[in-house]
């Protein structure tokens, strides 16, 4: 069974953009995050992720669950439990501080060649300017936990949100 929550979010240059995507990386980046520990680590999944994906004017972000037919349920309980817990401001400063890192670690990963660094900049400068690229970057990096949580209650209401559920 595949289930799928999903939520709208605001395009790549909104302010809140930056603390959606240290969002997704709290909830699904490695073994230690939210998603592995509180679904799949219980056997409740088998896969996990969540992106928040923006490529023009709208974003989405998606929670991803991979599950038996008969745990579907409880994996999507397990799930929305942690988003809860996001939304409620429950996320350490040692989640945060290890989710930038991640994050931070993958941006940096993108200088290591030149076609990176062609890339990283011609994405920017087709947004306008290719300076927004270091100020999206010090947004994440500089993102609190009450940030985080005001932005999580902001887009990931459950009001908001869709499930789709295929089996």
């Amino acid at each position: 069974t595949e289930l799928v929550f999903g939520w709208r979010t605001p395009a790549l240059l909104h302010p809140d953009t930056p603390t959606l995507d240290l969002v997704s990386a709290v909830l699904s980046s490695g073994r230690a995050s939210r998603l592995f520990r509180g679904v799949r680590e219980r056997r409740l999944a088998s896969a996990v992720s969540s992106a928040n994906y923006t490529p023009t004017d709208l974003g989405v972000f998606t929670l991803h669950l991979t599950a038996r037919p008969e745990r579907a349920v409880s994996a999507a309980r397990a799930a929305w439990d942690q988003v809860r817990c996001v939304r409620e401001g429950a996320v350490t400063a040692i989640e945060i501080d290890r989710a930038r890192r991640v994050l931070e670690a993958s941006w940096l990963r993108r200088f290591e060649t030149v076609e990176g660094q062609a890339n990283h900049l011609a994405s920017w400068e087709l947004l306008g300017d290719w300076r927004q690229g270091g100020a999206y970057l010090d947004a994440l990096l500089s993102t609190d936990a009450s940030r985080l949580a005001e932005v999580a209650q902001r887009y990931l209401a459950p009001e908001l949100g869709a499930l789709v559920v295929y089996r």
